[in-house]
C-alpha cells in the first residue's frame, strides 16, 4: 500500500489495514498481537522526516522492519536514503 507524506495515524493504520501483514499483526492464529502502535508511530515519523527533508531525499527504503510483540516496538532491520544529486 502506498500514502503521501506526511501520514497521519490515521492514514498509517489505513495503509496497513490494506494489505496482508495486517491479519498477522492482530493475532493470526493464536500468535501474540504484534505492536501496530508502533509501527503507526514509525511510520508517521518517517513520513514527517521524508516530509522535512524532502529537498535532498531522493528515496527512502526500509525493508524489513521487524514488528515486535504488543508493547515492545519495532527494529529496522534494513534501511537506505539516497540523497537527491544537485
Amino acid at each position: 500500500a502506498f500514502g503521501t507524506c506526511p501520514l497521519s495515524t490515521e492514514g498509517a493504520h489505513d495503509l496497513i489495514s490494506r494489505t496482508r501483514a495486517a491479519a498477522l499483526l492482530r493475532g493470526y492464529r493464536g500468535t501474540p498481537f504484534a505492536d501496530e502502535e508502533a509501527l503507526v508511530a514509525a511510520m508517521v515519523r518517517l513520513s514527517q522526516f521524508a516530509q522535512a527533508n524532502s529537498a535532498t531525499i531522493a528515496e527512502i527504503d526500509v525493508n524489513p522492519i521487524r514488528v515486535l510483540t504488543a508493547g515492545q516496538g519495532v527494529i529496522a532491520l534494513d534501511a537506505l536514503i539516497v540523497r537527491k544529486q544537485h
